[in-house]
């Protein structure tokens, strides 16, 4: 008898395929991208709710602050308090 083999789901093999770092995406998906982070921050903010966003959000805004300096672009720091 044959071993039942792993099947992954159609989506999943496509999805790894579409990865891309934050260097190739364009200057107004990167900055659109800290945008809503720092949107979502103010609404979590001024709801009183400080445990939605986390450290990953915090080290993605990171991130994309660093591709926005790289790239010499203009933006609004995220204060996160």
């Amino acid at each position: 008898m044959a071993e039942p083999r792993l099947m992954l789901p159609h989506f999943a093999a496509s999805q790894r395929a579409r990865v891309m770092g934050i260097e190739s995406l364009s200057d107004e998906s990167v900055l659109r991208f800290y945008e809503k982070i720092r949107q979502q921050l103010a609404a979590n903010l001024a709801s009183g709710n400080r445990r939605f966003l986390g450290q990953a959000t915090k080290q993605r805004a990171h991130q994309l602050h660093e591709e926005i300096e790289r790239r010499r672009l203009r933006c609004n720091p995220t204060e996160w308090r």
